[in-house]
């Protein structure tokens, strides 16, 4: 993520910072040491004293932290411990690490990288969102996807950190607000939201089974493999993708797997193809299936 590369540049202006600067304690309550644990529950029971501009904390006891590189998930773990007393900070790199914690014990707080190793957390949030309800949930993204954000707002997420822009002060100020129950909401990402930027206005041209059937298209699936997961025929899927390629101006298979990517619908990485926010997309749409996708899709 480029949040690494954020946040090392700005241990590295505090690194030069602190041969100049007298007071040490000033600059631990800026950058403070990310702790050695990275896996697990780690409790902070020292009382360290919250920034005067940013909002109490008291009441958030437990965070759930999932993010899958080790040195951003450190790094937040320490931001989060400068602005809370006595909050449990429970690490994970894992949809199924955070789906556990989750089941296991509810959260105050959720702090979540829009894409695990083993998939898109979105389509996890969706999954427990009955069995352990939590209204502060912040997720982090270094890409502007109106899939992604619309759906994470669909989901009652109350904040989305650019990590392309925003550093260790911007995630504390976000962390804060979503904390003490307000919105935060990266500029680039309002932007998006608010119907701003060409790939904003998919959410308003396509209906909900269009989107299904593009995010299911996007990655180049053919009519006939598309058929069989939504139960529908080949000429069914086939009338749907000509509707797609009208709407969004494209004559070419390779032009909507292009579109896809873009939008957010389809996302390629190094463990395999996800599709942000696929099981809530499907769940209201009429062309849903009783099964789940596999983790693959």
């Amino acid at each position: 993520m480029h949040l690494k590369t954020i946040f090392r540049s700005e241990r590295q202006v505090f690194d030069s910072a602190a041969k100049v600067v007298a007071s040490s304690a000033q600059l631990e309550a800026i950058a403070p040491t990310p702790p050695t644990q990275t896996n697990g529950p780690a409790s902070r029971s020292d009382s360290k004293a919250v920034p005067s501009a940013l909002p109490s904390l008291a009441h958030v006891r437990r965070v759930v932290v999932a993010i899958d590189d080790r040195f951003t998930r450190e790094v937040v773990q320490s931001a989060i411990a400068a602005v809370t007393v006595e909050t449990e900070i429970d690490l994970h790199e894992s949809r199924q690490g955070l789906e556990e914690s989750l089941r296991k014990q509810p959260a105050d707080m959720i702090v979540a990288a829009v894409s695990l190793r083993d998939g898109d957390v979105l389509d996890t949030l969706w999954a427990i969102k009955s069995l352990s309800p939590c209204d502060r949930i912040l997720v982090l993204s270094d890409r502007s996807e109106a899939q992604v954000l619309h759906s994470a707002r669909a989901l009652g997420v109350r904040g989305a950190i650019d990590t392309r822009v925003e550093g260790v002060s911007g995630f504390q100020e976000a962390f804060c607000r979503v904390g003490s129950g307000g919105n935060y909401w990266s500029p680039t990402f309002l932007h998006l939201l608010r119907g701003h930027g060409p790939h904003a206005e998919l959410h308003r041209i396509l209906t909900p089974n269009e989107l299904l059937l593009f995010s299911i298209l996007g990655d180049g699936t053919d009519d006939h493999t598309a058929a069989e997961l939504l139960n529908l025929t080949a000429q069914g899927v086939h009338a749907y993708r000509k509707r797609l390629h009208r709407k969004l101006g494209v004559q070419h298979k390779g032009s909507l797997m292009t579109l896809a990517l873009r939008f957010g619908l389809v996302r390629v990485t190094a463990e395999g193809v996800q599709r942000p926010g696929l099981e809530m997309l499907r769940a209201r749409c009429p062309l849903r299936k009783r099964t789940r996708f596999p983790n693959s899709w």
